[in-house]
């Protein structure tokens, strides 16, 4: 009768229904954070050996710290990234101008995180050419980064005639080569490429500039399951913001000793 009893109590507690309700109930392991990255240095760089570093992913990395989960990286070109973003391959992206067009599948933190983006013409020093006003650009081949966003009235213009790659840095190599007149590129990418390739020198700087106040944001994936933790993403960029740890990432990159 006793083994009986014991043989039953047994049964009980590793039947089917028991586990399920053990699994049930154990703690579910945080999901990944996949970042879509495109390069775009000082703030995304692929260093030599194939890591990554740079301001947006060391800032990415705080993030996924403080929300207690693993951050991936998936690098790819811009226009490849931001489709990622739509289809919901990603959940995070950074370095984004906000757009109406990308509005409809990007979910913005509502913090920007840069608030100056110049916009810059890089010509060949040895070229007397200089760019001083819009109407100047008409009739130039102009090297540009794919799916990049650079001024409301240049993206909008198709009169221009933009020639766009997926890597930046083949921008100023085919400047050099004569292939294209001018480079349009985020200033602080175009000075980072063209110091740490050596090229000081080679390359000058147009007159026109666009160079007005620009808000730079991250954005989630409207298809992640990191939109329902947004809020709190926010305030851990504000608090990133505000206690001076994205100043330090930034100064330590931009302005390295």
């Amino acid at each position: 009768m006793i083994v009986r009893y014991l043989l039953l109590v047994l049964m009980l507690v590793i039947s089917p229904s028991a586990v399920k309700a053990s699994d049930s109930n154990a703690p579910k392991a945080a999901a990944t954070l996949i970042m879509a990255f495109s390069e775009s240095v000082p703030w995304k760089i692929i260093n030599p050996d194939g890591s990554y570093s740079g301001i947006d992913v060391e800032l990415a990395r705080l993030i996924a710290q403080r929300l207690n989960t693993k951050l991936e990286i998936k690098a790819a070109p811009l226009a490849r990234c931001l489709e990622m973003m739509r289809r919901g391959e990603a959940d995070l992206m950074t370095n984004i101008i906000r757009s109406a067009d990308r509005e409809q599948y990007i979910r913005y933190l509502n913090v920007p995180y840069q608030r100056q983006s110049n916009k810059v013409f890089y010509l060949r020093a040895d070229n007397p050419l200089d760019i001083r006003s819009y109407e100047d650009l008409y009739g130039l081949e102009i090297g540009v980064k794919r799916g990049a966003k650079y001024n409301p009235r240049f993206d909008l213009d198709t009169a221009l005639n933009k020639r766009d790659v997926t890597v930046a840095l083949r921008n100023f190599k085919k400047l050099s080569l004569g292939r294209i007149d001018a480079v349009l590129s985020t200033e602080s990418e175009g000075d980072y490429l063209i110091q740490h390739n050596r090229l000081q020198g080679y390359y000058k700087k147009a007159t026109l500039k666009f160079n007005q106040p620009l808000q730079i944001y991250l954005g989630l994936s409207r298809q992640s399951p990191f939109v329902g933790r947004a809020a709190k993403i926010e305030r851990i960029l504000t608090e990133l913001i505000n206690n001076g740890e994205l100043e330090h990432l930034t100064r330590r990159y931009l302005m390295p000793s």
